[in-house]
Order: structure tokens, then C-alpha cells, then sequence
């Protein structure tokens, strides 16, 4: 039963549709093929993970000769999607591209307002004065990573058969704000003793290492960064973690510290106090100790830890 009453309803819903806009539409002018061609650069734009939503990565202002049309009765008006890009539901005036986390409106100056997909209007003379427009293309959700948003026709204005106005784009490439940072093997030295190692806890010998973030790219506000163990954790408040599998020392665990010896929280974001937006390159300092963990024995032989750095680009 439910399923004929949803059928009936469908059959009915298409019977009637054609009598809301039965209109016929003329235009009195011709169509207008909008391109909105923008500088973008030969890396593509930037963008980072946690820009926050709204952001406007991609503007571009156009200006229309006026258009004037008539309808003899009620009209579908508004912005219609190309399919190849997405499309919508309900009244919106925001437009998703996709499945990229970007969508994109565009702001009529005539009609003071982002025009919005198709919606019914009552038959008469429509005029839309000569006028700005101007596209945007913002952060909406979370970004797609390697974002590409083909070019060609994004949208049409249309008043149900006319096209009044269409709106192109070029070929828009994204690629994320950050900064190089390479591979980092940090020796710890082979000349240790057991009897180094006799209480429990951070042996007092440090080696010192940074991290070093270089050729960053502009438009970067913060940075962050975390240490993620690759072995278990001993303890992550310390930064204590065991040593690899094909170590052959035993007993014997690896601590992590700050430049001025504190130890560094596992899994935690840590802000990069000496960042400049207007710098290219900086250093994250560090330090790494051997840690005696709390077994009855210990025995001497190879001590190796892997270490995954994380950074944030805000």
C-alpha cells in the first residue's frame, strides 16, 4: 500500500507540473556568455586544511549589458547548475561544488543580492539593469585534498527556456599552504655504559636536534606540530616511548623533550612561538634522551625509536 500511494502521488505530481509553467518566455536580448578569468597562479591556489569556513579563496568582477524578457505566465528564474559540478535543493543561494569542500555564489549589483537557484515568478516584463557581478569560490566543509575544479560552463541564469546569462570559469587548481619538511635521523651516540642506566628514569646525557620547516609559502598565520609515536607509548605525558622491534637493547626506552628540557606530550599540538607569517624558514628545537623504564633488567645492544612529526599550517 505504501508503495502504489508514493506511485500514485509521483504520477500525479508530473500531470500537474506542466500547467505551474506554462508559460512562454521571449527575451530581447541576446544571451550573455560570462567569463569569469581570474589570476590564478601557476601552482594553483592555496589553501590549508583548517582555514576556517567562509573563506574566499577565488573572486573575479564582471560586468553585464542590461537584459530585459517576458513571460506570459509563471516562470522558473534563478541559477541553474551545470550537472557536471553538483547540484541543490531548496532555496540556496550558496552553491557546493562537488564533493571538494568548496562552493560558489554570484552577487548581482543591480539586484543587490547573491542570486539564487530557480524559484517560481509570476508572468510579466523582467528587466536586470546593466550591472557588476562578481563570483566567489569559499570554503564550505572540509577540503578535498589535490582539489581541482575543471573549467567551462559552471552555471546558467536562466527564465525557464531562455538562457539569460552564462557563467564560465578556467580550469581552478588548489594545492596546500605549507612549508618542507625533510627526514630527520638523529644519532644518539654508541659510547653509553650500563652503569648510566642504574635508576629509573631520563638518562642525563641529551642530544639535541631540530626540526626545520623551510621555503614556507605565504598566507601561512600558525603553525602547530605533535610527535606520534611509532612504538608503544611508555608514557605520553613524559614522551617515553620503547624502543623498535629490532632493537636488541633491553629495558631501555626513549624520551622526547623541548629545546629548554622539558618533556614534550605525546599527541599533542604544540604552537611554534617563533613563527612569523612573513618568514620563509624556521626550526623546531628539540631533544632526545634514553630512559631507563622501570623493569628489573636491562641489557645492553642496539636502541632504535621511530619518531612521526605532524604540522599544521592555520
Amino acid at each position: 500500500m505504501c508503495f502504489s500511494k508514493r506511485l500514485a502521488f509521483a504520477i500525479a505530481l508530473a500531470l500537474v507540473s506542466p500547467a505551474i509553467f506554462a508559460g512562454v518566455c521571449r527575451s530581447n536580448s541576446p544571451t550573455q556568455n560570462v567569463q569569469f578569468t581570474g589570476p590564478i597562479p601557476e601552482s594553483g591556489l592555496s589553501a590549508a586544511p583548517r582555514d576556517p569556513i567562509g573563506t574566499v579563496y577565488y573572486v573575479v568582477e564582471r560586468y553585464a549589458a542590461a537584459i530585459d524578457w517576458t513571460c506570459d505566465g509563471s516562470t522558473l528564474y534563478g541559477i541553474s547548475m551545470n550537472p557536471k559540478f553538483g547540484s541543490v535543493t531548496g532555496a540556496v543561494h550558496e552553491f557546493p561544488i562537488n564533493k571538494t569542500g568548496l562552493s560558489f555564489r554570484i552577487w548581482i549589483d543591480s539586484l543587490a543580492r547573491y542570486e539564487s537557484n530557480q524559484f517560481i515568478l509570476p508572468g510579466k516584463k523582467f528587466v536586470i539593469s546593466a550591472t557588476r557581478l562578481q563570483l566567489e569560490i569559499f570554503k564550505s566543509s572540509e577540503l578535498a585534498p589535490n582539489i581541482t575544479v575543471s573549467g567551462g560552463l559552471l552555471a546558467t541564469l536562466k527564465s525557464d527556456n531562455l538562457d539569460l546569462m552564462r557563467f564560465n570559469i578556467p580550469p581552478i587548481y588548489f594545492k596546500a599552504r605549507t612549508c618542507q619538511a625533510p627526514s630527520l635521523a638523529v644519532a644518539m651516540g654508541d659510547d653509553y655504559q650500563l652503569h648510566q642506566f642504574n635508576d629509573t628514569g631520563s638518562v642525563n646525557r641529551m642530544v639535541r636536534f631540530n626540526i626545520e620547516l623551510n621555503n614556507c609559502e605565504a598566507g601561512i598565520q600558525k603553525i602547530t606540530y605533535s610527535l606520534r609515536a611509532n612504538t608503544p607509548i611508555v608514557d605520553e605525558a613524559k614522551g617515553v616511548v620503547e624502543l623498535s622491534g629490532s632493537s636488541t637493547a633491553k629495558g631501555i626506552g626513549l624520551q622526547l623533550l623541548s629545546g629548554a628540557g622539558q618533556p614534550i606530550s605525546l599527541n599533542t599540538d604544540y604552537i611554534l612561538q617563533d613563527f612569523t607569517p612573513s618568514g620563509t624558514n624556521f626550526k623546531i628545537p628539540l631533544q632526545a634522551s634514553y630512559y631507563r623504564l622501570p623493569v628489573s633488567k636491562i641489557k645492553a645492544g642496539s636502541a632504535n625509536a621511530e619518531i612521526s612529526f605532524v604540522v599544521n599550517y592555520l
